[in-house]
């Protein structure tokens, strides 16, 4: 599952290989920061693992009692009318970032035409 959030974009996914039961969900980043400040607010101690040969080269493995709690944040985060302008209030630095959203925002409206044309 893709999440946009305010504190950054994730991909969230199970874990190919069950090793270890209490590792069940992998998020996923393209950005460290997002990373780092989803566990820091989640206060998630795993470590961020940095991978150079993956699609998605930031993730952080956890269990799915961790998992619940970053949903949970994530839900409670949703304390704004504008999106993309929380995202600029939140972290105003990053305006890479900030054009991505506008960017994936038209394509979706884009999506949306398309299907209003065969309505």
């Amino acid at each position: 599952m893709w999440i946009f959030s305010k504190y950054g974009f994730f991909s969230i996914v199970r874990t190919r290989e069950q090793r270890h039961p209490d590792e069940d969900f992998m998020i996923r980043a393209r950005v460290q920061t997002h990373l780092e400040t989803l566990k820091r607010l989640a206060e998630l101690p795993a470590p961020v693992i940095r991978t150079s040969d993956s699609d998605y080269e930031f993730r952080l493995v956890v269990s799915e009692e961790e998992y619940r709690k970053v949903m949970t944040l994530l839900e409670e985060s949703v304390d704004y009318p504008n999106f993309k302008n929380a995202c600029f209030e939140y972290d105003g630095q990053d305006s890479f970032w900030h054009r991505a959203l506008h960017e994936v925002w038209e394509v979706m409206v884009r999506l949306q035409f398309r299907e209003s044309r065969f309505l």
